[in-house]
């Protein structure tokens, strides 16, 4: 898959959301997918060793936890 790709498919998702009524929140609306994705296929990657996916995602341990946490992946 190549970034133009994800970009296509960020653009059509956010237009989405844009037909909503009221749509609020639109960042992370728009970036919890995109984020959950790339947790979940790092985290299977690593067989769950937070140590190693934030080293890939280039993040510290702590800031994995927390996105984890907020996402309901932990």
């Amino acid at each position: 898959m190549t970034s133009e790709t994800i970009e296509t498919a960020g653009h059509d998702y956010m237009k989405a959301l844009l037909t909503e009524d009221n749509p609020k929140n639109l960042y992370r609306a728009g970036l919890n997918p995109l984020e959950k994705g790339m947790l979940n296929a790092v985290m299977s990657f690593t067989n769950n060793n937070q140590s190693q996916a934030a080293n890939l995602l280039g993040i510290n341990r702590a800031t994995l936890r927390t996105k984890l946490n907020r996402l309901g992946m932990l």
